[in-house]
């Protein structure tokens, strides 16, 4: 996918620099179960000032975040799946769209002609009334900078916007957008965004070629200033950490995991790696804090290898509870096989626990 040249547009940085940021977070999806660290960044903004509006791409449908404990449920959101939401809601949003104001500018006629010419009609004006809906969006909430989360389909949106109305770009990295999927606009991404935030020095490296792939994917090598690239780490606040780490005894011993449960995260490895442990610990339980498509595998490998009893699932958990799960374990382990960050390591370090994990990510800087 081609992102516009935005070169021919005057850019709005000179304005950054005097006045309040009002930022638009263009997300994948809205609200997360798992992002309190965005929802801790965007209360941290608003209360310097800065207004925040919110453009997701699609709901989250696992579990619901709590927003009003970070006093975020009055901000703007613009809920803009790319898929159409039946016929009687797309003739709305058509006839909506073609009284909007401003609505032959090239990029908007490239998103009508592109999407007709691949997925039909009803898509293709879905796709053109949704941009609409956007490009009012961002006019109305007067919007001057874009902080776009996860590099893939968020980014490629966002440098469309930037591309029709000049608004700058910031580009947030994590582990699956270099790792494992990248975007097929990436080489575009690199080059127009202007700042390119991976969350992790090793995510980084692989950005600027000083690192091999873990997969032996090919990357674009595109040249990237030192003053657009920036790593952003992940962080907790002073709440988060345990007072004391919890205390270990000789009764019982339970290793605990959090994440989405998914063979990337290798949380069949951990359990074919624990079962041996059995005998020698018969205290010991694995506690796999999350949900996901690995559920009923997991469950149905321990019974196999005889340590169903063992095994606990707690599927998917507001944040403030995945962090009780954890003080109430003894060990904890990340058996990613390949990671950005893993900011559940670093929220387990937080709670005294001793950590095993994987060398990839940010792994070796945490511990």
């Amino acid at each position: 996918m081609n992102i516009p040249d935005p070169s021919h547009l005057q850019t709005q940085d000179s304005r950054l620099k005097t006045s309040p940021l009002r930022l638009l977070y263009l997300l994948p999806f809205w609200p997360h179960l798992y992002t309190p660290f965005l929802f801790r960044e965007m209360a941290w903004m608003r209360q310097r000032g800065h207004k925040i509006a919110v453009l997701s791409l699609r709901r989250w449908p696992d579990g619901q975040p709590n927003v009003d404990r970070f006093a975020l449920n009055d901000v703007p959101v613009l809920q803009a799946p790319r898929l159409y939401p039946g016929d009687a809601a797309l003739l709305r949003q058509v006839a909506a769209a073609t009284f909007t104001p401003r609505n032959r500018d090239a990029t908007s006629v490239a998103i009508l002609r592109r999407a007709v010419g691949q997925a039909g009609l009803r898509q293709g004006l879905h796709e053109w009334s949704n941009w609409r809906r956007i490009l009012a969006f961002v006019r109305k909430h007067k919007c001057n900078v874009i902080d776009a989360h996860w590099g893939a389909e968020a980014a490629e949106t966002a440098l469309r916007i930037k591309a029709t109305l000049g608004i700058p770009v910031s580009v947030t990295f994590h582990g699956g957008d270099l790792c494992q999927t990248p975007s097929p606009a990436l080489a575009d991404i690199l080059q127009k965004a202007d700042l390119l935030q991976p969350v992790s020095q090793y995510l980084a490296d692989l950005l600027t070629g000083k690192r091999e792939h873990p997969r032996g994917l090919a990357l674009p090598k595109v040249a990237i200033a030192p003053r657009r690239l920036a790593v952003r780490s992940h962080g907790l606040p002073a709440e988060a950490f345990a007072s004391s780490p919890p205390l270990q005894n000789d009764q019982e011993q339970i290793i605990a995991t959090a994440g989405r449960l998914d063979p990337e995260k290798g949380q069949l490895d951990l359990l074919e790696a624990a079962t041996p442990l059995a005998g020698e610990f018969p205290g010991m339980k694995l506690r796999f804090i999350g949900g996901g498509q690995l559920a009923e595998p997991l469950r149905q490998r321990a019974a196999e290898l005889g340590i169903g009893q063992r095994v606990e699932i707690t599927g998917p958990l507001p944040w403030d509870r995945v962090l009780e799960a954890m003080r109430a374990s003894h060990v904890y382990v990340q058996a990613s096989h390949v990671e950005g960050f893993g900011m559940t390591l670093l929220e387990a370090a937080g709670q005294g626990l001793p950590l095993i994990a994987t060398r990839t990510g940010a792994h070796g800087q945490v511990i």
